[in-house]
């Protein structure tokens, strides 16, 4: 309220000086209005005053208190019957930031909160930039496709192994068959919409060669470990019914499983389940090879010291039990921070498992994706964070694997 003439107030803005300083300046006007508490809601709409054609790209975040340069949980307006609404009341003025997508186009928009009725704000958005977020969401949709994908490759090679040691080797020849047949049936879908991707007018938009390029290789490696399991499969075939000792025969087929195995824990980083196939390998085998193969593994994945340990740590088990996109986010340092310890330490299996790590995360961000209503904004502003969230985290596995690259093939 004034007092001796004079109103005490707090200037929201989005430029570091709120007015201009000039000699030829005398002072601002101001007008006080008669602003309430209320939630919001506002209509975006284009310079002709109807929706925007990309409005289901649109993000809507609002605040009493700035323009804030992060968007919070709080502040994100939910998109319901052509209108983003506030899911908390504001004071006096509401400070509304709208952006394409997770692009950097957006604007700012200072709403006084009056009688609580819908607001319309202009946002024209420019259909170049429309076009490349919807681009960008197709782009993090193959990805997803793709390590689904892998991750279904993985599956199959896993539960071959358990069947094969187990010495249930019929069971483990038809689960190779139809698994075989899923991945043929993948590689031709992935291969077609790859292709789709790759029409001139959107591979010319921003990163797209990169992430391209990505996806080829990504697909590349899907392909090249589909041999192993065909041959794995015509094993089983010529195996079974083949041998006048079957005990014999499924102990060294079961033997020379764990071996492979055990190569594919090493090759993942996941040593202390290569260590414990190297004691089960032994119950097989008796053989002393074995015993100095583990031991030899066994000091290679010792922590160096104290920081090293921690670092392992976070990643073997910190990082992976983080719940939701934004306790990610929040970690990211943290992992950074572990990924250039193990640089540091020249420790190829350490940045192993980290790649590892990063794939189950992807994992669980496409099924954290999947599950997202886009017409609410607060599961489209999710939505962003998990596309810049999957930006960082691609960074950082492309540091480690030339890291390891050149740890294990040095010049």
């Amino acid at each position: 309220m004034p007092e001796a003439g004079v109103a005490r107030c707090r200037v929201l803005t989005r430029f570091k000086s709120a007015f201009t300083i000039a000699r030829t300046l005398l002072g601002v006007r101001a007008m006080k209005l008669a602003t309430t508490e209320a939630a919001v809601a506002v209509r975006v709409v284009d310079q002709d005053g109807r929706p925007p054609a990309a409005a289901t790209l649109l993000q809507v975040r609002a605040s009493d208190v700035g323009f804030l340069p992060t968007a919070e949980a709080r502040d994100r307006l939910e998109f319901r019957d052509g209108l983003f609404r506030s899911g908390r009341p504001l004071r006096g003025v509401a400070c509304v930031v709208v952006t394409v997508g997770a692009s950097q186009a957006q604007q700012f928009f200072p709403v006084p909160i009056l009688d609580g009725q819908p607001v319309n704000l202009k946002f024209p958005v420019d259909p170049k930039v429309a076009a490349e977020v919807e681009y960008a969401n197709r782009l993090d949709d193959f990805a997803g496709r793709l390590r689904a994908a892998a991750d279904t490759q993985r599956t199959l090679v896993d539960e071959l192994a358990r069947l094969i040691v187990a010495g249930k080797n019929p069971q483990a020849l038809e689960r190779a068959v139809t698994g075989l047949a899923t991945l043929e049936a993948l590689d031709k879908e992935l291969t077609a919409l790859l292709a789709a991707l790759r029409t001139p007018a959107e591979a010319a938009a921003p990163d797209a060669a990169a992430r391209l390029a990505d996806a080829d290789a990504r697909l590349k490696a899907l392909r090249e470990g589909r041999p192993a399991v065909a041959a794995k499969t015509e094993e089983l075939r010529k195996s079974i019914g083949s041998t006048n000792d079957p005990a014999n025969f499924e102990r060294e087929f079961a033997a020379k499983e764990r071996a492979l195995r055990i190569r594919r824990f090493v090759a993942a980083g996941e040593v202390p389940q290569a260590l414990d196939e190297y004691d089960l390998l032994y119950e097989l085998t008796k053989q002393d090879a074995t015993k100095e193969q583990k031991a030899k593994l066994e000091a290679e994945w010792k922590p160096r010291n104290a920081g090293h340990k921690k670092a392992r740590d976070f990643v073997l088990d910190t990082w992976r039990q983080l719940p939701d996109p934004a306790a990610h986010t929040a970690n990211l340092d943290r992992l950074t921070d572990a990924a250039k310890t193990f640089t540091d330490h020249g420790d190829r299996l350490g940045l192993r498992n980290l790649l590892t790590a990063l794939d189950q995360t992807y994992t669980k961000l496409k099924e954290t994706s999947d599950r997202l209503d886009l017409n609410t904004e607060s599961d489209k502003a999710t939505l962003g964070e998990i596309r810049s969230l999957n930006t960082a985290l691609l960074k950082v596995e492309n540091e480690a694997i030339a890291t390891v690259a050149k740890i294990e093939n040095p010049r």
